[in-house]
């Protein structure tokens, strides 16, 4: 069972991830309602902000690239004792964040980062040794996100204001580079797949210089927003990169995918990312409205139904099964956007009704996605298995 449990990165990464991300809602959702306390020296909403974006995000992002780079450069994947290796680290990280930071906080923060630092350096030797220039980007993002998590450290044990500060703003700004960079490439490309097999003509474009300027756009906007979240001029900037990126969904057509649950969550996944982007530029012009609606359009609904789709994608096509939902992931999946619709309609309202039944959702949503894949991803390919 561990043979084929540690034989690609996806397999402990998106499982644990999983896990991990429905524990720390429900935990969220106690410690917030005052169901139990929370001893420990960081602010309750810090570390639930930063067990969502570098627990969770990192854990999705290690377990995507660790699939992905094999087949980008063609080497053989790291898997075995390395990848054992490479989760126990990450696991030690969430137990040091957990409870090291009250008696060794330096030493949590260097357990933890090590993560990243060693997806890092992992990446960088594959895509080096393969002479892969075109995902050079990824490695640099990835960096981006490691030295984020190290700021989020050095300002969670300093005034215990992490949550909103620049490097939790950075934490984000990187997982959404990269969904607009690895989204940008497999939502059309996925897309375009299933549209050719079911005969169609209308498909989407290749990638084009239209997606290079919005890529261009992007990562100074949201420079610009992790800097400078409540400047003016900021507005504008958001406003006119996430109207790019609706430009550029638009060019996918997402609604001929309706009959495939797999395609549609990827679609949606992605248009929450510009719906963050101008709810974060209204949030600066209106000031009635809060800036939480927009944060939660990219971490809940962009990040958290990306990553989730994208597990369960590589979880299907990487153990040799169709890319055709199951019911159970459709239900899912769904779960999971609805929860994203409602937090955000919950950081507009101020909605506790809104806020626990996103909560719920979402932790049901990850549930099934664990119970579902638990299975698969300890077990052989099925193409592998002799009849």
């Amino acid at each position: 069972m561990l043979s084929h449990f540690f034989s690609a990165g996806f397999r402990p990464m998106f499982l644990l991830g999983a896990i991990w991300s429905a524990l720390c809602v429900l935990l969220w959702i106690a410690i917030s309602s005052g169901l139990t306390t929370f001893d420990h020296p960081w602010v309750a909403l810090d570390w639930h902000v930063h067990e969502m974006v570098f627990g969770y995000g990192s854990a999705a992002l290690a377990g995507f690239l660790l699939t992905a780079i094999p087949n980008w450069t063609g080497r053989e994947a790291v898997k075995g004792t390395s990848l054992a290796l490479l989760t126990g680290i990450w696991v030690t990280g969430r137990a040091a964040v957990f409870w090291l930071p009250s008696t060794s906080p330096i030493l949590a923060a260097l357990i933890d980062v090590s993560f990243p630092i060693a997806l890092c350096v992992v990446s960088a030797r594959e895509l080096i040794a393969a002479n892969n220039r075109r995902n050079f980007l990824v490695v640099a993002v990835v960096a981006t996100f490691a030295f984020a998590n190290l700021a989020f450290h050095w300002q969670a044990i300093g005034d215990g204001l992490a949550s909103q500060s620049g490097s939790a703003r950075f934490g984000i700004v990187a997982l959404i580079l990269l969904i607009s960079i690895i989204g940008g490439r497999i939502v059309p490309m996925f897309t375009r797949n299933w549209l050719k097999a079911q005969g169609a003509d209308a498909i989407p474009p290749a990638f084009n210089r239209f997606d290079g300027l919005v890529l261009i756009a992007t990562a100074p906007a949201l420079t610009l927003w992790a800097l400078h979240p409540d400047v003016w001029v900021t507005a504008p900037v958001l406003a006119l990169t996430g109207l790019l990126h609706v430009l550029r969904l638009a060019r996918w057509r997402s609604a001929m995918t309706w009959r495939e649950p797999l395609l549609v969550s990827l679609h949606v996944g992605y248009g929450f990312m510009p719906l963050g982007m101008l709810l974060l530029a209204l949030a600066i012009m209106v000031p009635e409205i809060q800036p939480t609606a927009g944060l939660h359009a990219l971490t809940a609904g962009a990040i958290g139904v990306m990553t989730l789709t994208v597990m369960t994608r590589a979880s299907l096509g990487h153990t040799g099964r169709k890319l055709k939902s199951h019911p159970m992931e459709a239900v899912f999946l769904g779960m999971v956007i609805v929860s994203a619709v409602l937090r955000i309609l919950a950081g507009l309202t101020f909605s506790d009704l809104l806020l626990q039944a996103s909560s719920s959702l979402w932790i049901c949503g990850f549930g099934l996605f664990v119970i579902r894949f638990l299975p698969i991803v300890i077990g052989p390919r099925v193409d592998t298995v002799t009849p």
